[in-house]
């Protein structure tokens, strides 16, 4: 059985007004990560006026970790960066001498690698070719001009008309409200709105719960689910074109 066929995708799939992009391993995938070597050079470049060590600053940071990350999963909302190191810089009576966004900037540039995921660039220059608007929708405690920076790296980052930060926004993918906001930003209903990313439970899930058509991106080629059912699923960002009608 055909891809399209199995999950009911024909000839009479509704063209979409606008299209909505997951960030990280959807948009770009990631090559690296070293939050502990990213951590470790943010240490050193903050003031210490109290001389703290390092291996009390982890301890602090783990013993914080430990119970927001646990909190943010499983209630939806979400807690910026500059709240994590308010939280953990002022308690040990350390700061920086940069603003909140370029430390948010600083950390994540040492912390992820990431490259663009292959048939971006062409799929979002086809979009832009017949008039289809995207923009982004992404679950991170990072402010969004890290993410348009990170997109700028790659030169994508003219092609979106909007970003969304869930830090920004206070809660995370699925809520609905991050979804709804997407939609009013494009001053659309949600039912003319694709959005195409990998997560099935923060992608697939909120997008459905708000009427979206979702687009489960399975570039790891996992199995077919039992729930949530993607209205559509592609293995390659190349195949979305085929799936878009003029």
């Amino acid at each position: 059985m055909a891809r399209d066929q199995e999950v009911g995708i024909g000839e009479t799939m509704r063209r979409p007004r606008a299209i909505l992009f997951d960030f990280g391993d959807t948009l770009l995938h990631t090559e690296r990560m070293d939050y502990v070597g990213a951590t470790a050079d943010m240490f050193a470049r903050a003031n210490n006026p109290r001389g703290v060590p390092l291996e009390r600053f982890v301890e602090a940071l783990e013993d914080m970790r430990g119970d927001l990350d646990t909190r943010r999963t499983e209630s939806l909302v979400e807690i910026p960066l500059q709240a994590y190191h308010r939280l953990l810089y002022e308690r040990l009576g350390m700061s920086f001498d940069m603003s909140p966004t370029a430390v948010a900037w600083e950390f994540w540039r040492r912390a992820e690698v990431m490259s663009p995921a292959p048939g971006v660039h062409a799929l979002l220059e086809k979009l832009a070719s017949r008039h289809i608007p995207v923009a982004v929708v992404s679950n991170t405690i990072m402010p969004a001009e890290v993410i348009r920076s990170e997109l700028a790296r790659h030169h994508l980052d003219g092609f979106f008309r909007f970003i969304m930060a869930s830090a920004e926004y206070g809660v995370r993918k699925p809520h609905p409200a991050l979804f709804r906001t997407a939609a009013g930003k494009f001053d659309l209903p949600p039912a003319d709105i694709w959005f195409v990313g990998d997560s099935l439970a923060a992608d697939v899930a909120g997008a459905q719960g708000v009427g979206m058509v979702a687009v489960w991106y399975n570039h790891r080629g996992a199995g077919v689910p039992a729930a949530p059912v993607p209205d559509l699923t592609i293995g390659s960002l190349a195949e979305l074109q085929e799936h878009v009608p003029r």
